[in-house]
Formats: C-alpha cells, structure tokens, sequence
C-alpha cells in the first residue's frame, strides 16, 4: 500500500512582491523517485527550499507541508535542525564544505551530529573507492581539491545520512555518464532498502527518462501537469509540456513523436 510522505496543501510563496509559487498542492508517495522540469524560475528550486526549510524570513508562505502529519512550516529552529540532513535533506550545487577545515574532521562532525559515527565512518571509505576518490582525500582541506569531487563527498555524505526525503538540485551535472550511474545505482539501494525518497532537479530529459518514476512539470510557479514517466513523456495533456518536451534535443533523437 502506497504511503504519503510528505503532502502539500495550498502553498502559496511570495517575496518582494513577486509571487513564487501559487497554490502548489501535491502528495509525494515515500519510495518513488521524483523528477521536477521546467524552465530556470519556474518555481522548482524554491519548492525544494521550503520542503527542507531552507529560506529566511523575507519569505511569505502560507499554506501546509506535511511530514509525519505535521506541518513544517511551523516548525520551530531547534525541530528544523533535528531533521535537518538526517530525514529531510537537500543538496545543491552551491553548498560547500569549509574550505578551510580538512575534510575527515568535517565528515566526523556530521556524524557525530547524527550520531552515526560508529556505523558508517568505515563505510564512507567503501563509498569513495566506488566512485574513484582515493582515501588519502579525507586529509585534505577543501579548497586544494576539484569542485567536482567536493560534490561527489557531499553526495555520499548524503548518501551516509539515508535521510527520507533526498532532494538533489543538478547534483549531478558535469559528471561522466559511469560516475552518475554509480551513483544512481547507490540512490536506488537507498530506495529499496530504506524506502527513501529521492527528489531531482534537472535539466537532462535522458536522466529523467532513465530514473524518474514520477514527473512534475513547472511553469510561473504551478505545477501545470505531473503523471507517471511513461505516460507523461509519451501523452501529455497540457499544451505547455507538448512545446516542452518538444524543444529538447532528447525527445528529437530518441523518436519520440512530435506533440503538435
């Protein structure tokens, strides 16, 4: 039986005036693996940052989230912090580690914070072999390493935590083909052996092909149509995912039929 994880009620985001997201309702079943498109603004990155609580008082929200039946948004500092990385988790291509602070002693905290020191500090090493980092990395401070094995350590720290709701924002962008599969193969056993929750953003139609169960399309901050991967991408409904889908390469090269 399908459980609802996380459900939205009316949501309405508002700041300096401009109006963010309008009226968003959407239930989002624990275990599937959930794909947001649509243009850059169309209120897919806001949606993500309310979930996790990661806005400021500039914004006006009115309206529900609920998790575990209750509605973060009136969670006080010390309830966000609690779940914070551990449940609820969001990662972007804008969080960083401190560059100044040797990664190893960065990973411990986060766990210890979590307390889960114990049980997966041996399998963080188990992780970076997998995907090509070499142990020695731990012992380095931030700034001497590449930005895209920063983003690959802050994956798997995510990946370490096993929150319940996963939210990657291009995560994965700039990754080898190899490399993402791996990757995707590691948030898949999340999937299955925890029941997680995975929630992309991206702009690659072939990633959402590959590994979305469930499709949610944005524009001006509504969701204008959201259904089943198959379904969605072979019979859209709305005229604005007809011109969409069509404008990508991917859907050209893949045969797909031309929506007119």
């Amino acid at each position: 039986m399908e459980k609802v994880i996380l459900s939205i009620e009316s949501l309405n985001v508002e700041k300096d005036n401009n109006k963010l997201l309008k009226n968003i309702s959407f239930n989002f079943i624990e275990g599937k693996r959930y794909i947001l498109l649509g243009e850059i603004g169309s209120g897919k990155s806001i949606l993500c940052k309310i979930i996790a609580s990661n806005f400021d008082n500039r914004y006006k929200i009115s309206g529900k989230i609920l998790y575990k039946n209750e509605d973060l948004l009136k969670f006080s500092e010390d309830e966000k912090r609690k779940i914070s990385g551990s449940e609820i988790s969001i990662l972007s291509l804008d969080m960083r580690l401190h560059p100044y602070t040797e990664v190893r002693k960065q990973l411990e905290d986060i766990l210890l914070a979590h307390n889960l020191f114990r049980t997966s500090k041996k399998n963080f090493d188990i992780l970076l072999e997998k995907i090509g980092l070499p142990k020695k990395i731990l012992s380095e401070y931030p700034f001497k390493i590449k930005e895209q094995d920063i983003q690959k350590i802050m994956i798997l720290i995510t990946l370490l935590l096993s929150p319940n709701i996963a939210i990657f924002i291009h995560s994965f962008r700039g990754f080898d083909s190899e490399i993402q599969k791996i990757f995707l193969e590691l948030i898949l056993e999340k999937v299955q052996t925890n029941n997680m929750t995975p929630i992309f953003i991206t702009h690659d139609l072939s990633f959402a092909d590959k590994y979305g169960d469930e499709i949610l399309i944005f524009k001006d901050g509504e969701i204008i149509e959201s259904g089943e991967r198959n379904n969605l991408f072979n019979n859209p409904q709305n005229e604005y995912t007809k011109k969409f889908l069509n404008s990508t390469s991917y859907f050209k090269i893949k045969n797909h039929k031309l929506y007119l």
